[in-house]
């Protein structure tokens, strides 16, 4: 089922299950921002924070998922206290998440593990994200999946670990691939992983299809 998922591209939008209340306008237009504005992002999540403690459980974990993803887009180093907060996030769409809230909540908590530095923790919940999207039976967003795949490949790589990286390289390659968005960049990390592995054939291919990617 998943490498059907993977062929389709289906690219969803994270939404909650259907018996969740309705969440606030001013959330869906705070998530919009993030990629494209996170620091008006920021400001919007501070200002409602107040109105939040009094809302529904979901929409508190919701809001204070996006908290930590606006700062995590605006490259605002997270803090002990994140990570207090991504662990209840991370606990609440356990229990009561769709695949696409858990993959992302278990993104963000490897995010906020990742700037203080404790990079096994690191590595636990972005391997965890992506279990839980080859597991998932709903369609999943192909591309955050892939961005967890790059991640692991450079932790590996930093780390020396090339086999790894190169395994998780090959996976961005294939999610890339599933929604027609794989590209030079991607190419030539698979190529220079390979050649860190003293895979010379494969490397030459690789750096081949670079080219025509261009």
């Amino acid at each position: 089922p998943f490498l059907v998922l993977c062929l389709a591209g289906t690219i969803v939008l994270l939404t909650g299950k259907a018996k969740h209340h309705p969440l606030p306008a001013v959330l869906s237009q705070a998530d919009s921002l993030c990629d494209i504005d996170p620091r008006r992002a920021m400001h919007i999540l501070d200002s409602i924070g107040p109105e939040m403690e009094k809302a529904n459980t979901y929409v508190r974990n919701r809001h204070a998922l996006l908290a930590i993803k606006a700062r995590d887009k605006a490259f605002v180093p997270h803090t002990p206290q994140t990570l207090d907060s991504i662990r209840q996030v991370v606990e609440f769409y356990d229990a009561h998440g769709n695949s696409n809230e858990r993959i992302e909540a278990y993104y963000y908590r490897g995010s906020v593990c990742r700037d203080l530095h404790d990079f096994p923790q690191t590595v636990r919940c972005y391997t965890k994200a992506l279990e839980i999207a080859e597991d998932a039976r709903e369609s999943i967003d192909t591309l955050f999946v892939a961005n967890i795949c790059s991640q692991l490949s450079f932790i590996f790589f930093k780390q020396n670990h090339f086999e790894k990286s190169l395994e998780y390289a090959k996976k961005e390659k294939d999610f890339l691939l599933a929604v027609g968005k794989y590209d030079a960049r991607g190419i030539m990390d698979v190529a220079t992983c390979y050649f860190l592995v003293e895979k010379e054939d494969s490397t030459f291919l690789y750096y081949e299809l670079s080219l025509i990617h261009i």
